[in-house]
């Protein structure tokens, strides 16, 4: 393959040898890439603030030998809400970690790309006290049935909250406008944390994963 310019946001990234990065990136055209950040760990590398960033980026990948290489790179959109206040940082963080765990490589979805663009955004303006965990759950069952996987109401243990929130999954059209309706809708629900336990359960028996991000959830709710 060529060199190639595309847009995408990091999912991940990780040190490798000395002074390099290995990213994990979702693109706009090709999916989930894996790429090596030559100089990463260099504080006057160039290519580094932006790839640390939550943000959207306009990246130039250049074929490797075992590895394709980020080749240039500039920020297309910045999310100062999440860049800035650590809950909502994390929260991204443990998004894209699942993103990454959930995607395969090279496999082309513009469905996937346009979730995570408008999931960054609604979580960007939203109330800091309104966003939670439920919100990462909720991102990452639309997720699911972007890809193909069906949906078992008898999976959801009878919490009808859950069962609204996954029927709805199914039917979206907008991705934005979806995720600003399910934050509204996640205000209303009286007993958040049984919710989140049954969506934890739920993905993983759906997955046959264990999400990282997950285990969180699930000891939150049983302590």
């Amino acid at each position: 393959m060529s060199t190639y310019l595309t847009r995408a946001v990091p999912l991940r990234v990780q040190s490798f040898m000395r002074d390099d990065r290995i990213v994990v990136l979702y693109t706009s055209d090709h999916g989930k890439v894996t790429a090596l950040l030559r100089g990463g760990k260099k504080i006057k590398a160039k290519l580094v603030s932006p790839i640390n960033l939550l943000a959207e980026c306009e990246i130039m990948i250049a074929p490797g030998k075992r590895l394709d290489i980020v080749a240039g790179i500039k920020i297309a959109q910045r999310f100062a809400g999440v860049e800035t206040v650590l809950r909502k940082r994390m929260l991204a963080l443990q998004f894209f970690d699942s993103i990454n765990i959930l995607s395969a490589e090279q496999h082309s979805d513009p469905g996937v790309y346009e979730l995570c663009i408008a999931w960054l955004t609604v979580l960007d303006t939203a109330e800091e006290r309104v966003v939670s965990e439920l919100f990462v759950l909720v991102g990452i069952c639309r997720l699911l049935a972007k890809v193909g996987f069906e949906y078992n109401a008898a999976d959801t243990h009878s919490n009808q909250a859950v069962h609204q929130l996954l029927r709805s999954c199914r039917s979206a059209q907008s991705e934005k406008l979806w995720l600003e309706q399910m934050l509204i809708f996640i205000q209303t629900i009286r007993d958040t944390s049984a919710c989140i336990q049954h969506l934890v359960l739920y993905i993983q028996q759906l997955t046959e994963f264990e999400l990282r991000g997950m285990r969180v959830y699930q000891e939150s709710v049983i302590v």
